[in-house]
């Protein structure tokens, strides 16, 4: 467990802390508040392509949901078959119904550094 912690904490603490450092030196008054905050802003900026592809995913997901759920009462009795519908309904729609949790996997390390 050493070692995953000290892996994340060379690749994503150690950077982020220094550049809350540097943004505390460059602001006026050195705010430490106002600091945290555009730090806060940066990293969502970096995560925003990932979350509007997962919220994307997501809208289309809905919007198929009725067609999905008609696929399930069909094959209700049948677990394997509703599976490979299912699979099948997602391919010829061209949707990853995983896709959603691209930016969660991105996210979950930093709140692992505890």
């Amino acid at each position: 467990m050493t070692a995953i912690k000290s892996f994340f904490k060379t690749i994503l603490y150690k950077p982020l802390f220094n550049l809350l450092v540097l943004l505390i030196w460059l602001i006026p008054g050195h705010n430490v508040g106002v600091a945290i905050i555009i730090l806060t802003v940066l990293i969502r900026l970096a995560l925003l392509p990932s979350t509007a592809s997962s919220i994307k995913a997501q809208k289309k997901l809905k919007e198929l949901q009725p067609e999905i759920d008609k696929i399930r009462e069909k094959y209700k009795s049948d677990q394997q078959a509703q599976a490979k519908a299912t699979m099948d309904f997602y391919k010829d729609n061209k949707i990853n119904p995983f896709s959603s949790c691209l930016p969660l996997l991105i996210q979950l390390p930093i709140l692992m550094m505890k």
